[in-house]
């Protein structure tokens, strides 16, 4: 089973979150879970806090957030960094599907993936 995801705000879109959904995945975005606004180590704490793998389009801050928090023995369950986000919401879902379709939570302990 494919972790359970969280959309920050760069990727909380209706239309991504509906397609991952429909691909079978476990969905919380940002602005459902009432942290629109928050700060991207809010974010990445809340995602660590609910055991869900981060799906941002920022970068450079996950990225340097991963290193902060992993070189401090501190453990997430992984990041995924679109490369690409004018890729269409439902082919980045396909994407997903076949990247994280046989990951489970612990496959992506302290991962980053860029799709």
């Amino acid at each position: 089973m494919p972790p359970p995801l969280y959309l920050d705000e760069d990727s909380s879109q209706r239309r991504l979150a509906a397609a991952l959904r429909a691909r079978g995945f476990d969905v919380l975005s940002a602005v459902e879970a009432g942290m629109a606004g928050r700060s991207d180590e809010e974010q990445f704490a809340f995602a660590v806090a609910t055991a869900r793998t981060i799906v941002t389009a920022n970068r450079s801050d996950f990225a340097r957030l991963h290193g902060a928090w992993t070189s401090t023995g501190r453990h997430h369950r992984g990041m995924v960094i679109r490369s690409r986000q004018s890729t269409p919401p439902e082919a980045f879902a396909q994407e997903m599907h076949v990247v994280l379709g046989l990951r489970s939570s612990e496959d992506m302990a302290d991962a980053i993936l860029f799709v």
